[in-house]
């Protein structure tokens, strides 16, 4: 189903600091079309905590639809990013998807120390066509509320939740 023109633009924060993956996920987000989508970028922690703390104080509070969080980052780590987002009013029910190299295992025990929990995980892609299906987990988390499930942690399992 397409996005009428009039609708408001999906608003993505990529929080990464590897310039070749923030490229490989912005191709990716860029050759779907047919999605209307603002993309922000943020390369350390401190920055994306300062920038969802100021979207979310503003006027017309400008938060982002979903949040794309790696977890090891320069400044402050994606798990401190990622306990802002939960303790905050305004932001604790922002979508959040963890991107990690580090296997599943690892990442959710990472997470999982810090006592809060993200909507999916990730591992990141080993090519480029993997890449390539990051925009499906995403369009259908944000327009089906659908969270990806404890089995669909690498993204090879994509098909697992019906983005095949």
């Amino acid at each position: 189903m397409e996005r009428s023109t009039y609708e408001r633009p999906v608003k993505i924060l990529l929080v990464e600091d590897n310039p070749i993956d923030v490229r490989l996920i912005l191709y990716a987000l860029q050759e779907q079309h047919h999605w209307q989508k603002e993309i922000v970028v943020m390369d350390d922690g401190e920055k994306a905590i300062r920038y969802l703390l100021e979207q979310n104080s503003s006027a017309n509070s400008s938060n982002p639809d979903i949040v794309m969080l790696d977890l090891h980052l320069p400044k402050r780590d994606g798990t401190e990013v990622l306990q802002i987002i939960r303790t905050t009013e305004g932001l604790r029910h922002l979508p959040v998807i963890i991107l990690s190299s580090s296997p599943e295992d690892i990442t959710e025990a990472i997470v999982r120390r810090t006592n809060v929990d993200a909507t999916c995980y990730i591992t990141k892609p080993a090519n480029l066509d993997e890449f390539g299906r990051i925009p499906a987990i995403l369009r259908s988390i944000t327009t089906q509320q659908k969270e990806c499930s404890p089995s669909n942690r690498r993204l090879s399992a994509y098909a697992q939740i019906g983005l095949n």
